[in-house]
């Protein structure tokens, strides 16, 4: 049962990362702005996802997954980014903390005194092994609750695809088995940038489960800040992607009637928008109540299961949504047999 609970509250913390497209379609312009050649970005990116998940994944009572697009709207400055999930209300704000040699801008910010803002994420260090001590943040809130988790003492829990051997995430040793994601020698043109296919596996054993990902991503030149990488679970990638996917393989659990627990996660960058970011964007709403139970697996199950509840009540969670405005739509029922 504890292998279980500690799979479900992974599963239920995995989610964002981008993706391939073996075919060209049809993509939007990106909006022309100022792109400093070898300067981190500043500014936003627009992103549609196509995801898929097994049916266990999507039918359990705290799941806020469900089957089609997400469209994302992704805000970076420096060692933050604020992950905006347009479709279900939900939110991400992160802080790399203070990488030495960074900027004045990119330290942990003091909390706001007054306005909607509850301060700049940043500040919150936190002892221990499983969670950290150089101002990294990252809390995830939605709209719908007005509720929050922040995950600063479970913060390697959004660091699943960080290329170091050993995380304690939960209380739990979760070392890397197998880390192959590398550069290949295949190019090609998206969006105007000239990008290179980056791929390969990254797996763990987590809760003494095998949790294993084939990632992929199309990484372009335009240099990654960061805070970028904390949209992306920590995959470090030099520049940015501008599509990427993951599969993911967390077993077959036979007991409880559980079964495959299983995804497909696929992202296009849809617009690229180059501007001045204000330190306000990454504020999170004063009146919204954040939890700090992300080490513990009943907190992290009811916390979710408050925002689907709300999804369904919505009618977000359940109605179709199969298409995506680009034109560009994966078939992905044949590569996983659910």
């Amino acid at each position: 049962m504890k292998k279980l609970l500690f799979t479900l509250a992974l599963c239920l913390t995995a989610g964002g990362a981008m993706a391939q497209q073996e075919e060209q379609g049809q993509q939007t312009q990106p909006e022309q702005g100022v792109l400093t050649a070898g300067q981190p970005f500043e500014g936003e990116l627009e992103i549609e996802t196509y995801e898929n998940y097994s049916e266990y994944l999507q039918r359990m009572g705290n799941s806020l997954y469900f089957n089609g697009v997400h469209k994302l709207k992704i805000i970076l400055k420096g060692s933050k980014v604020h992950v905006i999930d347009e479709t279900t209300g939900c939110h991400v704000i992160a802080n790399d903390g203070n990488p030495a040699g960074s900027s004045e801008s990119n330290k942990p910010a003091t909390p706001a005194k007054r306005g909607r803002g509850a301060g700049l994420l940043g500040g919150n260090k936190s002892k221990g092994n499983s969670g950290n001590d150089s101002g990294m943040s990252y809390i995830h809130f939605c709209d719908l609750t007005k509720t929050g988790l922040d995950f600063g003492t479970n913060i390697n829990a959004m660091r699943v695809f960080l290329n170091q051997k050993d995380l304690n995430i939960s209380n739990s040793n979760a070392p890397i088995t197998s880390y192959t994601f590398a550069p290949t020698s295949t190019k090609k043109t998206i969006l105007d940038k000239e990008c290179v296919l980056y791929q390969g596996d990254i797996n763990r054993k987590m809760g003494g489960m095998d949790q294993n990902y084939e990632v992929k991503a199309w990484v372009s030149d335009i240099v990654a800040p960061a805070g970028f990488k904390w949209a992306l679970y920590c995959l470090e990638t030099p520049g940015i992607p501008l599509k990427y996917s993951y599969k993911y393989d967390g077993g077959h659990v036979s007991v409880m009637n559980v079964g495959e627990l299983s995804m497909y996660y696929e992202a296009d960058v849809t617009k690229i928008t180059p501007r001045e970011v204000s330190d306000s964007e990454f504020e999170v709403p004063a009146d919204y109540k954040i939890s700090k139970g992300a080490k513990n697996a009943f907190a992290l199950m009811n916390y979710y299961k408050g925002i689907k509840k709300q999804l369904v009540k919505a009618g977000i969670k359940g109605a179709p949504n199969e298409t995506k405005s680009s034109g560009v739509h994966y078939q992905t029922n044949d590569e996983w047999d659910f």
